[in-house]
């Protein structure tokens, strides 16, 4: 089976679905009001449709402050699609902190070793991957928080875990591909799709659909199907 567009699963019904951006030409939220203000961003082709494009520094989606997306406590997922052409400045595929004093992002360093950093002051916590991701490859990420633990999965698999002291609350507004105390500057080479914010932690089985493809007998939406 084929990979499956959230949108077109269960998942975007599910009352735990905060935000979700699908990125087709634009940063609407399809799910929520939290729309997103581009600026040096282009869509071309990405897993499902269109994405939205980095242009290697000054590149961004923001989504101003928004409580819903401050996660500090509790339980949430992260997840997206992301294929980028160099990891040469280290860029960020989303942020909502700053480094040793609030918040939260997920970075991929020039080796590939991507991580999700918590922050807090005067300290934080990495918790990377295992295995290196590698340029011009298309990846399926998905991260959740169940409390203080932290999950990365590559490609529907689990592939870094680990502990963290949460987050403090961040000030700063919620951006795809950039981050706001280096002045905008790590903007990835390269393309995100389909991101989604949950309150919830995604099970293993939902990831794996995800990625895999959706069971057969699901009836997809019936806007998908032109009826409604």
């Amino acid at each position: 089976m084929a990979a499956t567009e959230l949108y077109s699963t269960p998942l975007f019904d599910d009352a735990d679905l905060v935000a979700y951006w699908r990125l087709e030409n634009n940063a609407e939220d399809s799910k929520n009001s939290y729309d997103g203000t581009a600026s040096n961003i282009t869509y071309a082709a990405g897993k499902f449709g269109t994405a939205a494009v980095g242009n290697g520094s000054n590149g961004y989606i923001t989504m101003g402050v928004q409580s819903a997306l401050n996660i500090t406590t509790g339980n949430a997922t992260w997840s997206f699609w992301m294929r980028f052409t160099s990891f040469a400045n280290q860029p960020m595929c989303f942020s909502n902190g700053l480094y040793n004093t609030y918040g939260y992002f997920f970075r991929v360093p020039s080796a590939g070793l991507a991580y999700f950093r918590s922050n807090q002051s005067g300290a934080h916590q990495d918790i990377p991957i295992e295995h290196a991701l590698s340029v011009d490859t298309t990846y399926f990420i998905t991260i959740t928080k169940s409390g203080t633990t932290i999950n990365i999965y590559v490609n529907g698999s689990l592939d870094g875990t680990g502990s963290i002291t949460n987050p403090t609350s961040s000030t700063e507004p919620f951006y795809l591909l950039n981050y706001t105390p280096t002045g905008l500057t790590l903007s990835p080479s390269g393309w995100i799709d389909d991101f989604a914010v949950f309150s919830s932690v995604l099970t293993t089985t939902e990831i794996s659909n995800l990625y895999n493809g959706w069971p057969s007998g699901y009836l997809p939406r019936m806007s998908l199907l032109g009826t409604g």
